[in-house]
């Protein structure tokens, strides 16, 4: 006896199928959330932060256009040209090198004004044209 010839996708008389799934598929929601995750810690960082952390003293004044060169001095009197410590000596020839682009000075609002008014100095005598204090907007109306 020869085996009856059945269709396909059917074994015998009864046809059968894949179940049918009843939760939704995730991995696609996965990947997504993953692509969306990645994406805003690299756009997240979008301004270059400082060397050390500096907090400016409040102004009153209007927003600076950006400088190339920064030079950050903290509380204690450390200096930072962009990003890399000098020696408060080495200032006048590092300053020099750069005298003729506008120079962004990023000073701590805990800095002793005389460190300040000295490290303004050095870079006049150094030859730098054209420099800028830093300050950070003042939250409360002018005094």
């Amino acid at each position: 006896m020869t085996a009856p010839v059945t269709a396909p996708g059917t074994i015998g008389s009864a046809s059968w199928r894949r179940p049918e799934r009843k939760e939704p598929a995730l991995t696609p929601l996965t990947d997504v959330v993953f692509l969306l995750l990645a994406f805003f810690m690299l756009a997240g960082q979008v301004q270059r932060s400082d060397a050390v952390a500096v907090a400016p003293p409040a102004s009153s004044s209007e927003a600076l256009p950006t400088h190339g060169v920064e030079l950050l001095v903290t509380a204690d009197g450390e200096l930072w040209l962009n990003d890399e410590r000098i020696a408060v000596d080495a200032l006048p020839a590092a300053a020099a090198k750069i005298a003729t682009q506008p120079l962004l000075v990023k000073a701590d609002a805990d800095l002793p004004v005389e460190k300040l008014r000295a490290t303004l100095a050095t870079l006049r005598r150094a030859g730098v044209a054209e420099a800028a204090l830093a300050t950070r907007p003042r939250l409360g109306p002018p005094p």
